[in-house]
């Protein structure tokens, strides 16, 4: 029965929010994130004293990190931020000030994590505050460039040469290319004559075998 009255607790809070004015929208706005910050800096004094406790063993889970994923519903990514930030602050306390003030955000920290010294540590974070995570990334390569990636020189594997000489093993066991064979042309049928219309009668009317044509004496008158 709690959830229907939390959703008209919301529903109600957002026509509230429409009466408002502008400016006193944003300001509210500004209000909410300033206390977003301090809560948030209080939650890592939590997580500090967590782990020096050893409380999350004691919870049955093997880390800390699993005990805010699990047992306080956080998301990985969530909970190594806050984590990483927690235990910064545990070294450094000036962190814990810096992220309830807004100067300095959990990201920025994730990248400061394994550069911050005792010795630097209070001007690497005057220099981190109030900048993105994209400028606090080009601060740290400025600070901390990469060494180059040395030259090397890698041995290419020997090439095996064949019976046929220099020639490589891999080129002289190749079969050469099949060509498919040469068809032969086809042959040419002859072509037949073509006789005369008497010729052919006759071809096809031929006559009996054994006769012979005698010609008869013609009568005297």
């Amino acid at each position: 029965m709690s959830e229907p009255k939390k959703s008209r607790c919301y529903a109600g809070g957002m026509e509230t929010l429409r009466d408002l004015s502008n400016d006193d929208l944003l300001s509210g706005l500004q209000s909410l994130l300033g206390r977003q910050r301090e809560l948030l800096a209080r939650l890592l004094a939590y997580l500090i004293e967590v782990e020096r406790r050893r409380l999350h063993l004691e919870q049955a889970y093997a880390s800390l990190f699993e005990f805010c994923t699990v047992e306080l519903r956080m998301s990985e990514g969530e909970a190594f931020r806050r984590i990483t930030a927690a235990r910064l602050a545990e070294r450094f306390p000036v962190v814990l000030e810096l992220v309830a003030s807004g100067a300095v955000h959990l990201s920025g920290l994730v990248l400061l994590r394994d550069h911050l010294t005792h010795e630097n540590h209070a001007e690497l974070l005057r220099q981190a505050s109030g900048k993105s995570k994209r400028a606090i990334q080009v601060l740290v390569a400025e600070r901390f460039p990469r060494p180059d990636v040395p030259s090397s020189l890698r041995k290419l594997p020997r090439r095996e040469t064949g019976a046929g000489g220099d020639a490589p093993r891999c080129c002289s066991q190749r079969p050469p290319p099949q060509r498919s064979p040469r068809l032969p042309p086809p042959a040419r049928t002859p072509k037949t004559r073509r006789q005369p219309a008497k010729a052919a009668k006759a071809a096809s009317n031929p006559s009996p075998p054994h006769a012979t044509r005698c010609s008869l004496p013609r009568a005297r008158s």
